[in-house]
Formats: C-alpha cells, structure tokens, sequence
C-alpha cells in the first residue's frame, strides 16, 4: 500500500503522508492550518487495483512520547473526515461518507470505521474536514497509523 498527502509538515519528508502507513506509532503524517485548509487536505492510500474494502482503522492523533510529553493531546486530531474511493477504470474520488472519530482524553487504542462493502477499489480518499484542538501545537494536525482492511479480487 502506497500513501500520499497534498499536505504536509517537515522539509525532511519526517511528516509525509506514507508516515501514516509504515507501521510505527510514534512517526505520523502531519500538516499544519496555517498552511492547508481544512476541508482541502486529504490524504490517498493505494490499493491493488480491484480490491474490496471494507473498514479503515485510526491511530489517530501523534503517539509520540518526546522529553516526557505524551505529543498525543499535545497535538491536534482529526474529528470529522470525509472517506472517498476511487474504483478501477476511474480518475476521480466519489461516494464520500462523512465519519466522526472518537476523541479520548489519553490515547487509548486502534479505532475502527466500517465503510460498509466497496468492490473494485483502487484508492480511498481521507480528507479531514474539522479537528480537536491541541493543548500545545495549535495548527499542527497528526494521524499516527492507518490500515486498511481490504481483500483482492
């Protein structure tokens, strides 16, 4: 699986989008208010072409621990987001769902969003549309890990 952002933090490439899907939870994708409106920033995971999907799961927030400061409410989190697919054969993002994602007081675990059944699936499309504030970091917007739950066809 391949993940791409329009948006993001870090002129090293530390905030890019595939940050989301390489396994570890104290990297993440990051992008900033200043910068991205939100609404506009999304985030593309590429799937093999002709895949089902079927759920997406969140770390949501930044679950770095850094000189003893939990970066997780330190940092803002998406709220609501809006999930997209692009199917095989097409250029463009369509039936969007608009999710709310739980926001807990600590991290605490994976959250799932089912999607309900999606056949012949190519990409799916995650665009944040509003956010939970951060108590430190006020514009800088993290999701540390996201998988995709999918099958070929």
């Amino acid at each position: 699986l391949k993940a791409e952002a329009n948006a993001f933090l870090g002129s090293k490439g530390e905030y890019v989008g595939a940050m989301a899907m390489d396994g570890k939870e104290e990297t993440s994708w990051q992008f900033s208010t200043k910068n991205a409106e939100l609404g506009k920033v999304y985030l593309d995971i590429w799937v093999p072409e002709g895949s089902i999907v079927d759920e997406l799961w969140f770390k949501n927030g930044f679950w770095k621990i850094n000189k003893k400061y939990d970066q997780y409410t330190r940092n803002c989190r998406p709220k609501k987001i809006g999930i997209s697919f692009c199917y095989d054969g097409e250029n463009s993002f369509r039936d969007e769902t608009e999710i709310l994602l739980r926001d807990d007081s600590v991290r605490k675990d994976w959250q799932g969003v089912s999607l309900g059944r999606h056949e012949h699936v190519k990409a799916i499309r995650l665009r944040v549309i509003s956010i939970y504030q951060g108590s430190y970091f006020k514009t800088d917007v993290a999701i540390s890990e996201l998988m995709v739950v999918y099958r070929e066809n």
